[in-house]
């Protein structure tokens, strides 16, 4: 599109223009390759109007795919590393909440049942759900955290406290779970950062 676009702007045929474009594309080493498009599609170089000394040059197929590798893990390691992406956490027996679909703006991103893992291949988990199995990717699905509310008995006489000494309680157990997660988002951030830096 850029090549077009000079060509418009110089008043030439954007065809020829092309042409040439894709003429000296094809015939340019690619830094991940180390080769040439066109060798690597027909097997030999192209001849162009430029003279060529070093005709009898060949590039070996296992060299060019173990350097393309490497650039493609190097890409790999370097957006990982601005992403911040980690290992799935999940592991066979626990449980997980699937991604739901999205029905209207108040629904739910997951369904509120939790589900057992029953497998995991690398990415791929295995869950069981209602007698059946489902493959998900680990992105899909997030570990089910119990909530410790259910454990509180909800009536004071039960418990020997009084309600304003409930409130309080379960005030402060509240505040501790939000400083629990607010120091863990901020070790999280910090070590996101010093793994960009």
């Amino acid at each position: 599109m850029k090549a077009i676009r000079i060509a418009h702007s110089e008043g030439k045929d954007w065809r020829r223009e092309l042409t040439k474009f894709l003429v000296a594309h094809r015939s340019t080493p690619h830094s991940s390759t180390g080769a040439t498009p066109f060798l690597l599609m027909y097997g030999l170089e192209m001849r162009t109007k430029l003279p060529d000394l070093c005709r009898e040059r060949t590039v070996l197929d296992e060299a060019t795919r173990d350097k393309d590798w490497a650039n493609k893990l190097k890409g790999k390691s370097y957006a990982d590393g601005k992403r911040c992406a980690q290992e799935s956490s999940i592991e066979v027996g626990d449980q997980v909440l699937i991604r739901a679909p999205k029905l209207n703006k108040l629904s739910s991103n997951f369904d509120p049942v939790p589900r057992s893992v029953i497998a995991k291949n690398r990415g791929e988990l295995t869950i069981e759900r209602d007698g059946a199995s489902l493959r998900r990717h680990s992105s899909h699905c997030k570990p089910y955290q119990r909530s410790d509310d259910s454990e509180q008995p909800l009536n004071s006489a039960d418990s020997g406290n009084s309600d304003n000494d409930r409130d309080s309680s379960m005030d402060s157990d509240a505040v501790r779970k939000l400083k629990l997660t607010c120091r863990l988002y901020l070790a999280n951030v910090i070590q996101c950062h010093l793994n960009v830096l």
